[in-house]
């Protein structure tokens, strides 16, 4: 089935409270941090210009303000729609705490899913492949809705991640995906813009460059990388 592009414009939110720590946040709802509101802000100004149809939003505290403090900053005071489907990755048990707590109290568990993060989860969390199949009825549901149209998409960390390395792979277990998934992480407060389209019911697209958020990119995380997004495959 055809259709027009809509072109998405993905924004992680602004530093967290517990970012900086290196905490695993998940569904913790957690405000933005005085250095997360610049960001967010840094962000609205770079993108005031860019017309937008609508901007949609995590429900989580740190992603509705990131988007309330860049739709303030436009002219054209867009829609903002809040939704769960954005949500970032569930971390069950391990949320709240650090990356090396995490890593001291439960080495067996975090190894398996560091090797394997489609299949396993987080104990009582979310395995990626549940990431996926919700973020894909999202971007199915924004095609339809919004074809033609840009539409700015306030998210976290883990579903650009997850969307950058997996979304689309024919063969989501195949050599390489894990390196990928680790290996494509977006800095809070920056963006990345794909064109998204309907191929056989399934929407598919283009990733670009990530770009803003000077500050840098997150503790623990490597500059995102370049890569095709075909249909979505959870």
């Amino acid at each position: 089935m055809g259709g027009r592009a809509v072109t998405l414009v993905f924004l992680r939110h602004g530093e967290a409270v517990g970012n900086a720590e290196g905490r695993y946040l998940g569904h913790l709802d957690v405000p933005l941090t005085e250095r997360g509101r610049r960001q967010a802000e840094e962000a609205g100004r770079a993108l005031a210009a860019v017309p937008v149809a609508a901007v949609y939003a995590s429900d989580l505290a740190r992603a509705t303000e990131t988007a309330r403090r860049v739709v303030a900053l436009r002219k054209d005071a867009p829609p903002l729609r809040v939704t769960a489907a954005l949500r970032e990755l569930a971390f069950g048990a391990w949320e709240g705490k650090t990356y090396a707590e995490v890593a001291a109290s439960d080495p067996a568990h975090l190894a398996r899913w560091y090797a394997d993060p489609l299949a396993v989860a987080p104990p009582g969390g979310e395995r990626l492949v549940d990431l996926l199949a919700r973020l894909g009825l999202f971007l199915a549901y924004v095609q339809h809705r919004h074809a033609g149209q840009t539409v700015l998409v306030v998210t976290h960390g883990g579903c650009l991640r997850a969307l950058r390395a997996f979304w689309g792979r024919p063969q989501p277990m195949a050599s390489g995906v894990p390196e990928a998934f680790w290996a494509a992480g977006v800095a809070p407060g920056a963006w990345t813009v794909w064109p998204i389209g309907m191929r056989e019911g399934s929407a598919y697209g283009a990733g670009q460059n990530a770009h803003g958020a000077r500050d840098g990119v997150g503790r623990g995380e490597k500059r995102p990388r370049d890569g095709a997004v075909p249909p979505v495959c959870p």
